[in-house]
Protein backbone atom coordinates (compact mmCIF):
# COMPACT_ATOMS: atom_id res chain seq x y z
CA UNK A 1 0.00 0.00 0.00
CA UNK A 2 1.38 3.44 -1.09
CA UNK A 3 -0.14 5.96 1.63
CA UNK A 4 0.09 9.86 0.70
CA UNK A 5 -1.24 12.30 3.07
CA UNK A 6 -2.19 16.07 3.07
CA UNK A 7 0.87 16.22 1.21
CA UNK A 8 2.33 19.87 -0.28
CA UNK A 9 5.40 20.98 -1.71
CA UNK A 10 5.71 25.19 -1.56
CA UNK A 11 8.40 27.23 -3.66
CA UNK A 12 8.55 30.56 -3.55
CA UNK A 13 5.08 30.92 -1.85
CA UNK A 14 3.63 28.74 -4.49
CA UNK A 15 1.89 25.42 -3.89
CA UNK A 16 3.46 22.88 -6.38
CA UNK A 17 1.91 19.75 -4.82
CA UNK A 18 -1.52 21.08 -2.86
CA UNK A 19 -2.79 19.14 0.26
CA UNK A 20 -2.95 16.10 -1.33
CA UNK A 21 -3.77 12.53 -0.10
CA UNK A 22 -4.98 9.28 -1.78
CA UNK A 23 -4.33 5.54 -1.25
CA UNK A 24 -2.96 2.98 -3.75
CA UNK A 25 -3.15 -0.57 -3.53
CA UNK A 26 0.27 -3.19 -4.77
CA UNK A 27 0.24 -4.29 -7.18
CA UNK A 28 -1.27 -1.79 -9.45
CA UNK A 29 -0.77 0.36 -12.67
CA UNK A 30 -1.52 3.95 -11.69
CA UNK A 31 -1.42 6.59 -14.52
CA UNK A 32 -0.69 10.18 -13.10
CA UNK A 33 -2.52 12.96 -15.93
CA UNK A 34 -2.71 16.46 -16.22
CA UNK A 35 -1.92 19.49 -18.16
CA UNK A 36 1.55 21.30 -18.07
CA UNK A 37 2.52 22.26 -14.84
CA UNK A 38 0.04 20.07 -12.96
CA UNK A 39 2.45 19.00 -10.76
CA UNK A 40 2.94 15.40 -11.90
CA UNK A 41 6.99 15.48 -12.07
CA UNK A 42 6.63 17.11 -8.46
CA UNK A 43 4.81 14.42 -6.86
CA UNK A 44 7.52 11.81 -8.38
CA UNK A 45 9.94 13.45 -7.25
CA UNK A 46 8.49 13.89 -3.54
CA UNK A 47 7.97 9.97 -3.93
CA UNK A 48 10.90 9.00 -4.78
CA UNK A 49 12.22 11.03 -1.94
CA UNK A 50 14.84 13.76 -4.52
CA UNK A 51 12.92 16.04 -2.84
CA UNK A 52 11.57 16.86 0.52
CA UNK A 53 7.66 17.59 0.73
CA UNK A 54 6.95 21.06 2.83
CA UNK A 55 4.30 19.04 5.01
CA UNK A 56 2.61 15.85 4.79
CA UNK A 57 3.66 11.85 4.70
CA UNK A 58 4.52 9.56 2.29
CA UNK A 59 4.60 5.70 3.07
CA UNK A 60 4.83 2.43 1.47
CA UNK A 61 4.89 -0.94 3.24
CA UNK A 62 5.51 0.97 6.49
CA UNK A 63 8.31 2.87 5.37
CA UNK A 64 8.90 6.49 4.31
CA UNK A 65 11.49 7.91 2.12
CA UNK A 66 13.97 9.08 4.87
CA UNK A 67 14.15 5.13 5.20
CA UNK A 68 16.82 2.61 3.48
CA UNK A 69 14.19 0.15 3.00
CA UNK A 70 12.00 2.23 1.15
CA UNK A 71 14.81 2.98 -1.26
CA UNK A 72 15.56 -1.01 -1.50
CA UNK A 73 11.90 -1.18 -2.54
CA UNK A 74 11.85 1.42 -5.13
CA UNK A 75 12.78 2.17 -9.01
CA UNK A 76 12.88 5.19 -10.39
CA UNK A 77 13.40 7.23 -13.99
CA UNK A 78 13.13 10.65 -13.92
CA UNK A 79 12.02 12.92 -16.74
CA UNK A 80 15.56 14.50 -17.06
CA UNK A 81 17.73 11.70 -16.49
CA UNK A 82 20.53 12.05 -19.15
CA UNK A 83 23.75 10.00 -19.88
CA UNK A 84 26.95 9.31 -18.05
CA UNK A 85 29.30 10.46 -20.84
CA UNK A 86 32.23 8.11 -19.72
CA UNK A 87 30.00 4.87 -19.61
CA UNK A 88 28.46 2.49 -21.32
CA UNK A 89 25.16 1.15 -21.17
CA UNK A 90 26.47 -1.93 -19.40
CA UNK A 91 29.05 -0.25 -17.23
CA UNK A 92 25.56 2.12 -16.44
CA UNK A 93 23.09 -0.82 -15.29
CA UNK A 94 25.79 -2.41 -13.38
CA UNK A 95 26.72 1.15 -11.06
CA UNK A 96 22.85 0.91 -11.22
CA UNK A 97 22.58 -2.53 -9.51
CA UNK A 98 25.67 -1.06 -6.90
CA UNK A 99 23.66 1.73 -5.93
CA UNK A 100 20.51 -0.56 -5.22
CA UNK A 101 22.31 -2.89 -3.56
CA UNK A 102 21.40 -5.84 -5.94
CA UNK A 103 24.27 -8.21 -5.81
CA UNK A 104 22.75 -10.59 -8.10
CA UNK A 105 23.80 -9.33 -11.81
CA UNK A 106 21.76 -11.60 -13.66
CA UNK A 107 19.05 -8.96 -13.04
CA UNK A 108 20.73 -6.85 -15.53
CA UNK A 109 20.19 -10.02 -18.30
CA UNK A 110 16.78 -9.50 -17.44
CA UNK A 111 15.64 -6.22 -18.35
CA UNK A 112 18.09 -5.90 -21.11
CA UNK A 113 15.64 -9.05 -22.48
CA UNK A 114 12.58 -7.88 -21.24
CA UNK A 115 12.98 -4.21 -22.68
CA UNK A 116 15.61 -5.30 -26.18
CA UNK A 117 17.94 -3.15 -24.49
CA UNK A 118 20.48 -3.25 -27.28
CA UNK A 119 24.20 -1.42 -27.89
CA UNK A 120 24.93 -1.34 -24.47
CA UNK A 121 29.06 -1.45 -25.51
CA UNK A 122 28.77 1.82 -26.35
CA UNK A 123 28.76 4.88 -24.40
CA UNK A 124 25.21 6.50 -23.37
CA UNK A 125 26.25 9.30 -24.80
CA UNK A 126 26.00 8.13 -28.72
CA UNK A 127 22.96 6.31 -27.96
CA UNK A 128 19.34 7.56 -29.66
CA UNK A 129 16.76 9.47 -27.31
CA UNK A 130 14.42 6.55 -28.06
CA UNK A 131 17.53 3.98 -26.50
CA UNK A 132 18.73 6.19 -24.14
CA UNK A 133 14.81 6.53 -22.62
CA UNK A 134 14.75 2.93 -22.74
CA UNK A 135 17.81 2.04 -20.93
CA UNK A 136 16.75 4.72 -18.16
CA UNK A 137 13.22 2.55 -17.19
CA UNK A 138 14.97 -0.66 -17.84
CA UNK A 139 17.14 0.42 -14.60
CA UNK A 140 14.35 1.56 -12.53
CA UNK A 141 13.11 -2.11 -13.07
CA UNK A 142 16.27 -3.65 -12.05
CA UNK A 143 15.75 -6.58 -9.02
CA UNK A 144 11.94 -6.20 -9.81
CA UNK A 145 10.91 -3.20 -7.12
CA UNK A 146 7.82 -3.10 -5.31
CA UNK A 147 7.33 0.71 -6.23
CA UNK A 148 8.38 2.07 -9.30
CA UNK A 149 7.79 5.34 -10.33
CA UNK A 150 8.42 6.46 -14.08
CA UNK A 151 8.21 10.12 -15.08
CA UNK A 152 6.83 10.74 -18.95
CA UNK A 153 8.38 7.32 -19.85
CA UNK A 154 7.06 6.94 -23.19
CA UNK A 155 8.39 10.12 -24.61
CA UNK A 156 10.80 9.73 -27.34
CA UNK A 157 10.12 6.06 -27.87
CA UNK A 158 8.86 5.13 -31.28
CA UNK A 159 5.63 3.18 -31.98
CA UNK A 160 6.74 -0.25 -31.57
CA UNK A 161 8.84 0.09 -28.45
CA UNK A 162 5.92 2.26 -26.93
CA UNK A 163 4.00 -0.99 -27.58
CA UNK A 164 6.49 -2.66 -25.92
CA UNK A 165 6.37 -0.31 -22.75
CA UNK A 166 2.91 -1.01 -22.79
CA UNK A 167 2.98 -4.74 -22.65
CA UNK A 168 6.10 -4.72 -20.19
CA UNK A 169 3.97 -2.41 -17.63
CA UNK A 170 0.76 -4.47 -17.76
CA UNK A 171 3.22 -7.44 -16.97
CA UNK A 172 4.85 -5.36 -13.96
CA UNK A 173 2.08 -4.49 -13.00
CA UNK A 174 1.41 -7.89 -11.38
CA UNK A 175 3.93 -7.73 -8.95
CA UNK A 176 5.02 -4.24 -8.42
CA UNK A 177 2.82 -0.71 -7.82
CA UNK A 178 3.82 0.60 -10.19
CA UNK A 179 3.02 4.73 -11.17
CA UNK A 180 3.99 6.85 -14.22
CA UNK A 181 2.90 9.96 -15.41
CA UNK A 182 1.64 10.59 -19.14
CA UNK A 183 -0.20 13.01 -21.80
CA UNK A 184 -1.48 10.25 -23.45
CA UNK A 185 -5.25 9.34 -22.47
CA UNK A 186 -5.31 6.18 -24.96
CA UNK A 187 -1.82 4.71 -23.32
CA UNK A 188 -3.28 5.87 -20.06
CA UNK A 189 -6.08 3.67 -20.28
CA UNK A 190 -5.54 1.13 -21.98
CA UNK A 191 -2.72 0.02 -19.36
CA UNK A 192 -3.79 1.51 -16.01
CA UNK A 193 -5.95 0.63 -13.13
CA UNK A 194 -6.59 3.99 -11.85
CA UNK A 195 -5.74 7.08 -12.83
CA UNK A 196 -5.07 10.38 -10.55
CA UNK A 197 -5.74 13.52 -12.41
CA UNK A 198 -3.92 17.00 -11.45
CA UNK A 199 -4.56 20.69 -11.88
CA UNK A 200 -2.70 23.32 -10.33
CA UNK A 201 -1.30 20.75 -8.06
CA UNK A 202 -4.35 19.38 -6.75
CA UNK A 203 -5.41 16.20 -7.48
CA UNK A 204 -8.89 16.47 -8.85
CA UNK A 205 -10.15 13.20 -9.37
CA UNK A 206 -9.14 9.59 -8.66
CA UNK A 207 -10.50 7.48 -10.94
CA UNK A 208 -10.94 3.37 -10.84
CA UNK A 209 -10.98 2.67 -14.87
CA UNK A 210 -12.58 -1.00 -14.05
CA UNK A 211 -14.99 0.47 -11.69
CA UNK A 212 -18.56 0.74 -13.45
CA UNK A 213 -20.47 1.92 -10.54
CA UNK A 214 -18.45 5.17 -10.79
CA UNK A 215 -19.60 8.14 -12.66
CA UNK A 216 -18.56 11.72 -13.19
CA UNK A 217 -21.02 14.87 -13.18
CA UNK A 218 -19.95 18.96 -13.43
CA UNK A 219 -22.32 21.10 -12.88
CA UNK A 220 -23.07 24.58 -11.08
CA UNK A 221 -25.10 23.54 -8.50
CA UNK A 222 -23.88 23.28 -5.43
CA UNK A 223 -23.13 19.69 -3.36
CA UNK A 224 -26.08 19.79 -1.04
CA UNK A 225 -28.41 20.71 -4.35
CA UNK A 226 -26.83 17.36 -6.09
CA UNK A 227 -27.21 15.47 -3.06
CA UNK A 228 -31.13 16.60 -3.39
CA UNK A 229 -31.51 16.33 -6.42
CA UNK A 230 -29.72 12.50 -6.71
CA UNK A 231 -31.09 11.57 -3.23
CA UNK A 232 -30.79 7.54 -3.97
CA UNK A 233 -26.92 8.29 -5.42
CA UNK A 234 -23.51 8.87 -3.43
CA UNK A 235 -22.51 12.58 -4.72
CA UNK A 236 -19.47 13.72 -3.79
CA UNK A 237 -17.05 16.84 -5.00
CA UNK A 238 -13.92 16.10 -5.83
CA UNK A 239 -12.99 19.39 -6.99
CA UNK A 240 -14.59 23.25 -8.00
CA UNK A 241 -13.38 26.10 -9.73
CA UNK A 242 -15.58 29.11 -11.60
CA UNK A 243 -18.09 28.02 -10.31
CA UNK A 244 -18.13 24.50 -12.06
CA UNK A 245 -18.52 21.59 -9.44
CA UNK A 246 -16.72 18.47 -10.71
CA UNK A 247 -18.94 15.42 -8.67
CA UNK A 248 -17.99 11.54 -8.59
CA UNK A 249 -21.08 9.76 -8.54
CA UNK A 250 -20.94 5.90 -6.81
CA UNK A 251 -23.71 4.07 -7.94
CA UNK A 252 -25.48 1.60 -5.04
CA UNK A 253 -25.96 -1.83 -5.55
CA UNK A 254 -29.52 -1.69 -6.12
CA UNK A 255 -28.84 0.47 -9.73
CA UNK A 256 -27.42 -0.96 -12.76
CA UNK A 257 -24.82 1.37 -14.67
CA UNK A 258 -26.86 1.73 -18.15
CA UNK A 259 -30.03 2.43 -16.37
CA UNK A 260 -29.07 4.81 -14.01
CA UNK A 261 -26.92 6.50 -17.36
CA UNK A 262 -29.91 6.76 -19.39
CA UNK A 263 -32.06 8.19 -16.32
CA UNK A 264 -29.17 10.75 -15.38
CA UNK A 265 -28.82 11.90 -19.08
CA UNK A 266 -32.56 12.77 -19.36
CA UNK A 267 -33.58 14.17 -16.02
CA UNK A 268 -31.92 17.04 -15.42
CA UNK A 269 -30.37 19.68 -17.57
CA UNK A 270 -28.61 21.24 -14.41
CA UNK A 271 -25.47 19.36 -14.95
CA UNK A 272 -23.68 17.33 -17.69
CA UNK A 273 -22.65 13.65 -17.41
CA UNK A 274 -19.46 12.77 -18.37
CA UNK A 275 -20.25 8.71 -18.01
CA UNK A 276 -17.97 6.45 -16.37
CA UNK A 277 -13.94 6.90 -15.66
CA UNK A 278 -12.76 5.63 -18.96
CA UNK A 279 -15.59 7.77 -20.82
CA UNK A 280 -14.84 10.98 -18.41
CA UNK A 281 -11.05 11.09 -19.12
CA UNK A 282 -10.92 13.27 -22.77
CA UNK A 283 -13.83 15.01 -21.53
CA UNK A 284 -12.40 16.19 -18.14
CA UNK A 285 -9.11 17.15 -20.25
CA UNK A 286 -11.20 19.08 -22.16
CA UNK A 287 -12.64 20.92 -19.61
CA UNK A 288 -9.10 21.70 -18.39
CA UNK A 289 -7.70 22.67 -21.47
CA UNK A 290 -10.49 25.15 -21.85
CA UNK A 291 -10.86 26.46 -18.70
CA UNK A 292 -13.75 25.38 -17.84
CA UNK A 293 -13.43 23.36 -14.60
Amino acid sequence: MLKIEKLSYQVQGQNLVDNVSFQLPAPCRVAIVGLNGAGKSTLLNLIAGTIKATMGHIGFNQFMPSEQEYFEQCGYQAADMSAFSHLTGREYLELSCQLKNICDLSAIDKVVKVWDLQQLEIPMKKLSQGNLRKLMIAQAFLGEPKLVLLDEPSQALDPVEQQRFIDNIQQAGKYTLCLFSSHHINESVEIADYVLMFHHGKLIAQLALSDKQQLWLTSRLSLSSMQKLLPDLQVQCTHTNHSIYLYRVKLTPNYENDFVTQQLKCADSQYQLLGSSKNALMPLFTLLANQKL
